[in-house]
């Protein structure tokens, strides 16, 4: 499952992070994260583990969640 570019901004605003910051953690530019926070660029199933497995996030359940959140 791929995560959404809104709770890809949702996963980092929610730890403080800037863009810079949550990009180094999981080994990205920033300007690539700026690009899929601004649905320039898509959510790639690559980028959905890294984040999932540096943030220790169940992308399944996070979809799931979905269904009953706005986010």
């Amino acid at each position: 499952m791929l995560l959404s570019r809104d709770l890809v901004r949702f996963i980092r605003q929610t730890n403080r992070l800037s863009q810079r910051e949550f990009a180094g953690r999981i080994g990205v530019s920033n300007s690539y994260i700026a690009l899929v926070e601004s649905g320039i660029k898509p959510v790639t199933a690559n980028l959905s583990k890294k984040i999932a497995d540096t943030f220790g996030i169940d992308v399944d359940y996070v979809e799931a969640a979905k269904r009953f959140i706005d986010v």
